[in-house]
């Protein structure tokens, strides 16, 4: 069989993370989908991403991310607002400003 220790040396080497911290990211990458395209609290998002403590949430989310979840969302609608105000005065198509999800291989 394959010890975890050298599963964990595989997957890191594969992927440059640990597969925590992998496991993690996945979590966070879906919580930006979830805080762009609903309007679902902090609290369901952490439920429908696989954590059941909302404020670990707010902490990992943090720690990832640089910011809160309600940060997040704020800075987002506030970018997105700012695209429409410059689309409508320069003609340019509408673009969600935040179609950077992490991408994670």
């Amino acid at each position: 069989g394959i010890s975890p220790s050298y599963l964990a040396a595989a997957f890191r080497r594969r992927t440059g993370h640990a597969p925590m911290a992998y496991f993690n990211m996945l979590k966070v990458t879906e919580a930006c989908r979830l805080l762009d395209e609903t309007s679902m609290r902090v609290n369901q998002i952490c439920h429908k991403v696989g954590i059941s403590d909302p404020y670990y949430l707010s902490r990992l989310f943090s720690r990832i991310m640089g910011m809160s979840p309600q940060a997040y969302r704020n800075r987002v609608r506030r970018d997105f607002c700012l695209s429409v105000f410059s689309r409508t005065a320069s003609g340019d198509a509408l673009r969600h400003p935040n179609e950077k999800y992490m991408t994670i291989y």
